[in-house]
């Protein structure tokens, strides 16, 4: 993580398919010293339940793809690499990658509004069959809208990329 923010202090691009489109994406990876800021009032409030407003202080929003969701790490002494997705109002969700693994899945669907909702349905604690197909609504949605607005994407590609990047699950 830290090469990339030598070179490259953070990224943002939006696109939109057309002027009159639903169809969008946006990748906002933020510069580091905001990563690393102080994210009350977007992540947490200050009046949440003691425990959950403990974990969540340390809460660090690497990638605001959305007003009301975002990926982030759990910035603490374990340096636990892997990064979550974060709907806000709900709890966090871990997408079985680290930075690294997030950036080259990020180039198989240009920042596709929500992609990372492919990660969660693969990341699902019960192993996922390959060849994989989604099973939930919503994401056979998204996978649609992939194919046809990214050029080239390729399902089973993105699949198998996933397979490479995952980070080992802890016994």
């Amino acid at each position: 993580m830290l090469n990339f923010f030598r070179l490259r202090n953070g990224f943002y691009v939006s696109w939109r398919a057309d002027a009159n489109s639903q169809i969008e994406g946006k990748v906002d990876i933020r510069p580091i010293q905001h990563i690393y800021g102080d994210w009350k009032d977007i992540v947490y409030f200050g009046h949440e339940p003691a425990a959950w407003l403990a974990r969540m202080q340390t809460f660090k929003i690497v990638d605001f793809f959305a007003d009301e969701a975002c990926v982030g790490l759990f910035h603490t002494a374990a340096q636990n690499p892997e990064l979550h997705y974060y709907d806000f109002g709900s709890d966090t969700s871990p997408l079985g990658v680290d930075f690294q693994g997030y950036l080259a899945l990020l180039a198989h669907t240009l920042g596709y509004r929500y992609w990372q909702l492919l990660l969660l349905e693969l990341e699902a604690p019960t192993p996922a069959t390959r060849p994989w197909h989604p099973q939930r609504p919503q994401t056979q949605e998204l996978v649609q809208g992939l194919q046809q607005y990214v050029p080239g994407f390729d399902l089973q590609a993105f699949v198998a990329r996933y397979d490479a990047v995952r980070l080992p699950t802890p016994a």
